[in-house]
């Protein structure tokens, strides 16, 4: 009897040992790998979907293809791959002619990159009559550049203002930086009320999409 129950306590504990091992080498590693492969393919799924998400806007531009191509032909006169400088003579001409100006002088000197700004941040304290360097975000990684201009034109006043608008609202971008007038030696306007020309010096930037030669970076 004795022999009888240690026979069956032992077989016992060597199906509960079997089971055990079961489990820990064949059920659970199985049941790990599922949970990782369900892992896998919810990644994957997640991934498909922003794939699709962006194919989406894709198809949708390339729907409006027509469009965007017109506006980078816009944006390329504006900002062209090159100095383009007979395009941007006849402009400044027509400004000119429109806005009843007389165009006096036209330079332009060799262009510098352009390097963009940084957003401000507090700054430690200078010693008094320190100058402190304005803060860069580096070159603009498209070789974007600034191609200084200088010019002086002659007319009333209020003509000289206009022909600044219509220099920086045209097809090419330029921006003006710097204007300054005085009295014109060429005449004054007739009658008692009429207005006197001035002259004014006008500075500032055409823009151009190429690498400079040389000349340091502009802020």
């Amino acid at each position: 009897m004795d022999k009888n129950r240690l026979f069956v306590i032992g077989a016992a504990l060597a199906m509960a040992v079997i089971v055990l091992l079961g489990w820990t080498l064949g059920v659970q590693p199985q049941l790990a790998a599922s949970a990782a492969a369900a892992e896998e393919a919810k990644a994957v799924q997640v991934k498909n979907a922003a794939q699709a998400e962006v194919l989406s806007v894709l198809k949708k531009d390339y729907a409006n293809i027509g469009t965007l191509e017109k506006q980078r032909d816009e944006l390329r006169k504006a900002v062209p791959a090159g100095t383009d400088m007979s395009a941007f003579i006849d402009e400044l001409h027509a400004v000119v002619v429109a806005r009843g100006v007389t165009l006096g002088s036209f330079a332009v000197t060799e262009g510098q990159a352009y390097v963009a700004p940084k957003a401000a941040q507090p700054a430690a304290a200078a010693p008094a009559g320190t100058a402190t360097p304005a803060p860069s975000a580096g070159p603009a990684p498209d070789g974007l550049v600034l191609m200084p201009i200088q010019l002086t034109v002659t007319g009333a006043y209020a003509k000289v203002l206009d022909f600044v608008h219509g220099l920086q609202t045209g097809t090419r971008l330029v921006l003006v930086t710097t204007l300054t007038t005085s009295p014109s030696s060429a005449g004054t306007g007739a009658g008692a009320g009429a207005s006197k020309d001035v002259t004014a010096s006008i500075g500032g930037f055409a823009y151009v999409l190429a690498t400079p030669k040389a000349g340091s970076p502009a802020a």
